[in-house]
């Protein structure tokens, strides 16, 4: 972290009474398995699980002090606050303050992840990898990002975050947390749709970023989106620059919006063909990843989840390898609401035109369509395995509570 942190401190930051002991440590964390001596044990609720039950653990593991909900004066090393989720809120808003760095923050329907490594990639290249911090995977939740910034270290110079959202205002919150300069929406898509409702819901949520961009900060957007008009009225006069996406493929789109935030860092020495050329490079686990098994079948990785876009996106990389036999595995997208048999049966029924084999794993959706097989982890390896050779390449994708890489498993 970027300040001392003590039980003392803690208590003098959030106005409550000072104990009479400090007790200091170095690290904060919120799962009792992984406590190390000298570490400070936030204990989080949540609605399936409660840190509260495990303080004792913590404890007896070696935790310098614990912040519980409960306080407990008859053990010194328990500083009781009013909400734990508040005071990590609380710290994690701190560390950002004490950070001397830049910060970029990334949202939108698809590309955050990619568009996050690329960015890093290039930095890395440019100035000592040390001084680049990426959140990792995809910790782009409340949880995720707090605990992201309290990684900073103060060898950092740059540090590059992610923010997701499937519901109205968790954009704003976030981003009034991570106080970026530099706001990116990589795209606009029909990703949850259930709580968002419609594109014009994803739009209004997703351009909340520009608003807690820092006031001599820089927003960025693709220039041919439908809201363009609402994303400059969310800048509030801070620098404003765009990226053309409009026809080019997600790594081409990636590039040209890699190509902008580099340009508002006053890093123009990188042309957008080095960065294009170095995106074709970048492996992002469980996203279009490509291997081959023993019998020299081309698994295509797409396992991490799915929206629209994204699918379309995956059929174009299925549809470039030179695979003569091309099969999709299909599950399920999540968060649609009301438009889930819609846009289910155009995915479906664009993957029919393009591709040989279609399945549908674990699917509920109502199928009346003809050259598609529903299958589960049961029946799976019976009904693919026969049409798998060297010269076979197999898509698996879909939201990520289908779990369908228990299906691709079987064939890896």
């Amino acid at each position: 972290m970027l300040f001392e942190f003590s039980n003392q401190i803690l208590a003098a930051k959030l106005n409550l009474e000072k104990p009479k002991q400090e007790f200091v440590s170095t690290r904060i964390v919120t799962d009792s398995r992984k406590i190390s001596k000298g570490d400070c044990f936030l204990a989080l609720k949540g609605p399936n699980f409660n840190g509260h039950d495990f303080i004792d653990e913590a404890l007896d593991k070696g935790a310098s002090f614990v912040v519980s909900e409960k306080n407990h004066p008859q053990d010194k090393r328990i500083l009781g606050v009013n909400s734990t989720h508040d005071c990590l809120s609380f710290l994690a808003k701190y560390q950002r303050k004490k950070f001397e760095g830049k910060v970029i923050g990334i949202t939108g329907s698809n590309g955050k992840t990619s568009t996050k490594f690329l960015l890093s990639s290039l930095l890395s290249d440019k100035f000592d990898p040390s001084q680049i911090y990426v959140s990792p995977g995809n910790w782009n939740n409340f949880y995720g990002l707090c605990f992201s910034l309290l990684e900073l270290k103060k060898h950092h110079k740059f540090g590059i975050f992610e923010i997701g959202t499937n519901n109205f205002g968790e954009i704003n919150e976030l981003s009034s947390i991570l106080q970026p300069e530099v706001g990116v929406i990589t795209s606009i898509g029909k990703a949850h749709l259930e709580k968002l409702i419609n594109l014009e819901g994803v739009a209004q949520e997703k351009s909340d970023i520009f608003k807690n961009v820092l006031p001599q900060g820089t927003c960025i957007f693709p220039d041919n989106d439908a809201h363009i008009s609402d994303f400059h009225d969310k800048c509030h006069n801070k620098r404003i620059r765009s990226f053309s996406c409009d026809g080019l493929d997600a790594k081409k789109s990636n590039s040209k919006c890699v190509e902008a935030i580099l340009i508002s860092l006053g890093i123009e020495n990188i042309s957008f063909d080095q960065i294009y050329n170095l995106s074709k490079n970048i492996v992002i686990p469980s996203r279009t990843e490509q291997s081959y098994n023993s019998k020299g079948v081309l698994i295509i990785d797409d396992t991490y989840n799915a929206n629209p876009d994204s699918f379309k996106e995956a059929f174009r990389v299925l549809e470039s390898t030179d695979k003569e036999i091309k099969i999709c595995v299909i599950g399920d997208m999540k968060e649609l609401g009301k438009d889930f048999q819609e846009e289910m049966k155009k995915i479906i029924g664009e993957a029919c035109e393009r591709f040989d084999n279609v399945f549908l794993f674990n699917s509920k959706f109502e199928l009346s369509m003809e050259n598609v097989v529903k299958i589960n982890i049961d029946n799976a390896e019976e009904k693919i395995g026969s049409l798998l050779s060297n010269d076979t390449a197999i898509l698996f994708k879909a939201s990520r509570s289908v779990k369908i890489e228990d299906c691709m498993n079987i064939f890896k």
